[in-house]
């Protein structure tokens, strides 16, 4: 396996000498941890801090695009962060969490917080948060005197926060990264809700909208839907602490413990991505993968590239991409790119990947299935059944074959004769492997194709 280069990257300072550029994550504590500061007329917002539910403790940026703002005909940085709020302890002080409030810290307990040499967290107390943040954007601006207008959340786990009766329903949503295509901010983070709707989720907004916390969808069983509980603003953000978010289905499955997912664009393709994922093996080695994908919801199987014994050795932490040029974290060329990472002391470490560790034959083979074709499967992506939805202009022999990646046959779902008119059959594909496949129907000599996710 590679071994990342123990390089420290440097991005400017905060005294202003040379750009400060934000590569990956970052958090904004330095003092601002203190109760006594926080409290002092100095610290100009420490009032509203009080209030910010969805950025307690920690609001570190992990994602930052540059937008057109269409209302204002001018350029904005929208920076995606992640926030937490939690029972912890910082230095000599203890924060109480203010969303599951009567899990109180115990001073003498630390299993009640998070904290610690090393670093535990309190899993019980631990709540995160997918926040949206943007600043008008002009070139040669100088960042460090720049404020951020803050959305607050722009997706929502599926089963909440807290259950009705007050008990934890999940740990929040966590570790964001955006990329634009067609018109739109697609934002893959990871749910942590209880009951199997967990996993690696995906919201968009249009690009005319995305600084409208209401536009944001995400993706279901049966299309996009709102991200976001109905009434939900950030200002009544605890009275939705126990409100369920929508039934959102993961792109990638909750069992490939997957810590962070991070996609980019090859810049000598069309609609050819490919993502970066950080994983926790079965034997607690953390491993970094590479998938593909055409169309952004639907991805290949794992290409590993790196792994370490476990997270406290791992030299590659929330990796995301970065160009040869170290122009772009979202636009890549094939000939080779860059993945950063970090390391359990901070510094900022890279991964060089040279081309022949992104052509794998079952990458050629993913990219041979568009979806040009009519949607003809629904749900797409599928837990055990989907139907097959067609009009037929005429009495027609309708067959449909399911196939692997690989092009292998797998099924002959349907081949019957019907006439003219709405068809439609279901079929079952309950006993298969979770994993994408290749459906293939034929109406007389008509064929259409269209990858069907089976979950």
């Amino acid at each position: 396996m590679a071994e990342p280069e123990d390089e420290i990257i440097r991005v400017g300072n905060k005294a202003g000498k040379g750009p400060f550029r934000i590569l990956s994550s970052a958090h904004w504590w330095g003092h601002f941890f203190d109760p006594v500061f926080l409290e002092s007329k100095s610290y100009e917002y420490h009032k509203e801090w009080q209030n910010y539910s969805w950025r307690r403790n920690y609001n570190g940026i992990f994602s930052a695009q540059i937008l057109s703002d269409s209302i204002k005909s001018s350029k904005m940085l929208f920076a995606v962060s992640h926030g937490e709020n939690k029972n912890e302890k910082i230095g000599e002080y203890y924060y109480q969490n203010t969303v599951r409030t009567d899990f109180k810290i115990h001073k003498d307990e630390p299993a009640t917080y998070s904290g610690g040499t090393p670093y535990k967290d309190c899993w019980e107390a631990y709540f995160g948060f997918v926040n949206g943040n943007w600043f008008p954007y002009k070139a040669g601006m100088t960042w460090q005197d720049v404020y951020l207008s803050d959305l607050g959340p722009i997706a929502w786990p599926s089963a909440g926060y807290l259950n009705q009766d007050g008990s934890l329903a999940s740990n929040g949503v966590r570790h964001p990264s955006a990329i634009v295509a067609d018109h739109f901010l697609y934002i893959y983070f990871v749910d942590s809700s209880k009951e199997g709707a967990s996993g690696v989720k995906l919201v968009r907004a249009s690009l005319a909208d995305v600084l409208k916390p209401q536009a944001y969808e995400t993706l279901t069983a049966s299309g996009w839907k709102p991200a976001l509980p109905e009434g939900f603003t950030k200002e009544k953000i605890t009275s939705f602490f126990n409100v369920k978010g929508p039934a959102s289905i993961p792109v990638l499955r909750p069992d490939q413990n997957t810590v962070r997912f991070s996609v980019a664009r090859f810049i000598d393709g069309v609609h050819e991505f490919i993502g970066v994922e950080e994983y926790i093996n079965p034997t607690d080695s953390i491993k970094v993968a590479l998938r593909f994908s055409s169309d952004l919801i639907h991805w290949s199987d794992r290409t590993v590239l790196y792994t370490a014994k476990n997270w406290e050795e791992s030299k590659l932490r929330y990796p995301i991409f970065l160009s040869q040029d170290g122009g772009s974290n979202t636009e890549i060329g094939k000939e080779g790119f860059f993945i950063l990472g970090t390391d359990g002391k901070g510094t900022v470490t890279k991964l060089y990947v040279h081309s022949k560790a992104i052509q794998p034959a079952s990458f050629q083979t993913f990219l041979k299935y568009d979806l040009q074709d009519p949607a003809l499967a629904v749900p797409n992506p599928a837990y055990d059944n989907f139907s097959v939805n067609l009009q037929l202009n005429a009495r027609s022999r309708v067959v449909a074959i399911l196939y692997s990646m690989a092009g292998q046959k797998i099924a002959r779902l349907i081949d019957e004769s019907s006439d003219a008119g709405s068809y439609s059959r279901m079929c079952n594909i309950g006993d298969l492997v979770p994993g994408i496949y290749v459906l293939e129907v034929w109406v007389n000599k008509q064929r259409y194709r269209q990858k069907i996710k089976k979950l």
